[in-house]
C-alpha cells in the first residue's frame, strides 16, 4: 500500500494499525500538505454490501461530529478496488495499549480520560448518533494526554433500525451492555453502560468479566453481578466506585440518565467533590437519588432466597439462555447465514493454556511459536493470526506466539541506509546509556549523511553505557569539471563529462555567433570541483544541431529546470540560456519538505521551450502552515 494514492490527494506513507474489517495508514493529503490518516477496507469485505454498509455509516456518522475529543472524518470515497475513509490524524496510542502497558490508571487519570469519552459520547448522543462499540481501543490518548473517540463503524443515527433490532448482536463481548447481548434495542445508555466497564477497567487493570469465550462473558453481563472495583484494587474511592457502578446498573434506567451527567459526576470528583449522581426509580415508582449503598449493589453480588427471587432467577436465566442462543448463532453464522463461519477474538495477554483451550474447543487448529518479547511475561500470548475480527472457519489454523520472557537488547536492524539523524534518535531511543559516535567515508553507494555501516552490527546484543559507531555517507568522492569543452560539439562534451563521473544535461540557446550544435557554455564551469554523480548542464548553440534528434527551433529555446536550485543559481542558469528570471520569494510556495526549503519549488513554463527573451518565472519553497 505504501505509495499508493487515493482520491489523487491521499498519498499513503506506512500502516498504523490493523483491525477486523480494516487497515489504516497514514498518508499526506497533498493538497494540504498535512498528515492524515486513512482507513481502508479489506478487499474482501469490499464485495459484501453489510460491511461497506458499516463502512458508509461510520464515515456518514463520524462526519457528523465536529467535537474536540472525537476524530473528524475529512474524505471518503471508493477507489483501487475498496473504500476509504480519511481522518484527522492523531499521534499517540489507543488506550486499549495505555492498559496493558501499566495496567490499572490513578483514579484522576481514570476521571479525567472517562469525563473526555463521556463529553464525546453526550455530544454525539445530542445529534443522535450512538457508538454501541465503545472499548478502549476506539480511544485515543495522544502523548500530551488529549483524548480522542474513534470508529463510529457501528454507530446508528437516529432510532433504534437495521443493525439495532431485537435479535441482531453488534459490538465487542467484553464492553456488551445487556440489552445488546440480548439483541434488544439499544440507545444511548447503552453506551453509557460500556462506558462504565471502561472505568471499570481503567481502574482495576482488567475488565468485570472474563471468560473462556465471547458468549460466556456476555452471558455474564446480563445474569452476573460484578465484583467491586476496591476489591480489586485498594486504591478505587468510594466516590469513584459509585459512578462505576450507577454506569453500570443491569437496567437502563438505573444508569446515568445521559452520559452527559456521567461526565458532570466523574468533573466533579476531580475537584474532590461527592458525585451528584443520576435519577434512580424506586419501589413506588417515584424518581430517587441513589445512595453510595445503591451504586455497591450494582457491582456486588446478592443474596437470594424465598421463592419470589427464585421465581425471579429463573426468569432471568431464561431470558439469559435466549440471549446466548442468540449470541452463538451470530458468532458462529457466516455472511451467507451458513451457520459455520465466526469471527475471531484476541488472546492478547491470556496463558497459553487458556488460549489453547478456547480456540480448540471452537474447533481450530492451534499452531504455537515462542518467542521473546519484552512486553508479556513468560508463557502469555502477545500475538495471533488470524487476529481479532476475521472471519474464519471450524478446522481453519490459529497461529499463537507466546512470550518466552524478556528480549535482550540488540542493535535495531534496518540502519544501514538511514539517516544518521534517524539512526542516533533510534539508538538514544532504547535509553541504554549508549554513547554514539560517528565517523564518514565516502561512498558511491550510499548517499550523503546516511550510515553505511554500525559497529556492533545490526541484531547484535548491546549492553548498559556501550559505545556504538556509526559510519556515515560523505557521498563519491569530487571530481573536476574537463576543461577545453567550448565550442566542441555536444555528443564529445557529453562523452568527456560522463567520463569525469558527472551527469550531462543539455540546454539549447539561440546564438548566431557559435556554429549550431556546439557548445557555449557549461554550468557548473570548466574545472569547479562537483560530488561525482551531480549534475552538470551543457548549453548549446540552437540551430541544426547533432544533439540526439533535437530539431532546428529557430527563435525557440529550450526552457533549462531550475527545481532544487537556490535562487541566485537558477537566475544565472536562466539568463545564461537567454531568459529574463521573475522570483516569487514572497510569499513564496509552500513546502512541507523541510530540504526545499529556500531552494526552487515551482517554475513556469516547467519544460518545452519558450521564446529567446522572454520571462521564466520561478517560486522559492517556504514552510507550509
Amino acid at each position: 500500500m505504501n505509495g499508493l494514492i487515493f482520491a489523487n490527494r491521499y498519498e499513503v506513507i506506512e500502516p498504523i494499525a490493523k483491525g477486523g474489517m480494516a487497515e489504516v495508514f497514514l498518508a499526506e493529503d497533498r493538497l494540504l500538505n498535512r498528515p492524515v490518516a486513512i482507513k481502508v477496507l479489506f478487499p474482501e469485505y469490499a464485495r459484501d454490501e453489510a460491511f461497506v454498509e458499516r463502512f458508509r455509516r461510520e464515515a456518514r456518522a463520524a462526519g457528523s461530529l465536529q467535537h474536540p475529543n472525537i476524530v473528524g472524518v475529512y474524505d471518503w470515497g471508493a477507489e483501487h478496488g475498496t473504500y476509504f475513509i480519511v481522518m484527522e490524524y492523531i499521534p499517540g496510542e489507543t488506550l486499549r495499549s495505555l492498559l496493558k502497558r501499566y495496567g490499572a490508571l490513578p483514579p484522576n487519570e481514570v476521571a479525567r480520560i472517562g469525563a473526555d469519552i463521556a463529553g464525546a459520547l453526550h455530544f454525539a448522543h445530542g445529534r443522535g448518533v450512538v457508538h454501541r462499540d465503545v472499548k478502549p481501543g476506539n480511544v485515543l490518548v495522544t502523548p500530551d494526554g488529549d483524548v480522542e473517540v474513534t470508529d463510529f463503524g457501528i454507530a446508528q443515527a437516529g432510532p433504534s433500525q437495521d443493525l439495532t433490532q431485537t435479535g441482531s448482536v453488534m459490538g465487542t463481548a467484553n464492553y456488551f451492555s445487556p440489552e445488546q447481548a440480548q439483541g434488544l434495542p439499544v440507545d444511548h445508555r447503552s453506551d453509557v453502560y460500556s462506558l462504565g466497564v471502561v472505568l471499570y477497567e481503567m481502574s482495576t487493570g482488567r475488565p468485570p468479566f472474563r471468560g473462556d469465550n465471547p458468549v460466556a462473558v456476555a452471558y455474564k453481563h446480563v445474569r452476573e453481578q460484578a465484583t467491586a472495583p476496591s476489591k480489586i484494587n485498594p486504591n478505587v474511592p468510594k466516590s469513584l466506585e459509585f459512578v462505576i457502578g450507577t454506569a453500570m446498573a443491569k437496567r437502563p434506567e438505573h444508569r446515568y440518565a445521559d452520559a452527559g451527567e456521567l461526565r458532570t459526576d466523574l468533573r466533579r470528583l476531580l475537584r474532590n467533590e461527592p458525585p451528584k449522581g443520576s435519577s434512580m426509580v424506586g419501589r413506588s415508582g417515584a424518581a430517587r437519588r441513589p445512595t453510595s449503598q445503591d451504586a455497591e449493589r450494582q457491582i456486588r453480588p446478592r443474596k437470594r432466597n424465598g421463592t419470589p427471587l427464585m421465581i425471579a432467577g429463573l426468569v432471568m436465566l431464561i431470558v439469559a439462555a435466549v440471549a446466548l442462543i442468540m449470541l452463538l448463532i451470530q458468532q458462529l453464522r457466516d455472511k451467507e447465514g451458513s451457520g459455520k463461519e465466526f469471527m475471531m477474538e484476541s488472546s492478547i495477554g491470556q496463558t497459553e493454556e487458556v488460549a489453547v483451550n478456547v480456540f480448540e474447543g471452537l474447533g481450530l487448529e492451534v499452531i504455537v511459536e515462542r518467542k521473546a518479547n519484552e512486553r508479556f511475561p513468560a508463557g502469555r500470548v502477545f500475538d495471533q493470526d488470524p487476529g481479532e475480527g476475521i472471519i474464519v472457519s471450524p478446522g481453519s489454523e490459529v497461529t499463537l506466539w507466546v512470550s518466552d520472557g524478556d528480549t535482550p537488547d540488540v542493535v535495531p536492524g534496518g540502519i544501514v541506509g538511514s539517516s544518521a539523524e534517524q539512526v542516533t534518535q533510534m539508538l538514544e531511543g532504547l535509553d541504554l546509556g549508549l554513547t554514539i559516535t560517528t565517523t564518514r567515508e565516502r561512498s558511491e553507494e550510499i548517499e550523503r549523511d546516511a550510515v553505511i555501516s554500525v559497529d556492533p552490527g545490526e541484531r547484535q546484543p548491546l549492553t548498559t553505557d556501550q559505545t556504538v559507531t556509526l559510519v556515515v555517507s560523505d557521498g563519491p568522492e569530487d571530481g573536476t569539471v574537463p576543461t577545453g569543452l567550448l565550442g566542441l560539439p555536444y555528443n564529445e562534451v557529453r562523452d568527456l563529462i560522463k567520463e569525469a563521473g558527472f551527469l550531462p544535461t543539455p540546454g539549447l540557446v539561440q546564438d548566431g555567433s557559435v556554429e549550431p550544435g556546439n557548445v557555449i557554455r557549461v554550468i557548473p564551469d570548466q574545472g569547479s570541483e562537483l560530488q561525482k554523480g551531480s549534475e552538470v548542464q551543457v548549453i548549446v548553440a540552437a540551430g541544426t544541431s547533432n544533439v540526439g534528434q533535437t530539431p532546428n527551433v529557430g527563435a525557440q529555446t529550450a526552457v533549462p529546470s531550475v527545481l532544487g536550485q537556490d535562487p541566485s543559481t537558477a537566475r544565472a542558469n536562466l539568463q545564461a540560456a537567454g531568459f529574463n528570471v521573475e522570483v516569487n520569494a514572497s510569499p513564496g510556495e509552500p513546502t512541507s519538505d523541510p530540504a526545499k526549503v529556500g531552494t526552487i519549488v515551482a517554475q513556469e513554463p516547467l519544460t518545452g521551450t519558450a521564446a529567446s527573451g522572454s520571462t521564466i518565472r520561478i517560486a522559492v519553497g517556504v514552510p507550509a502552515g
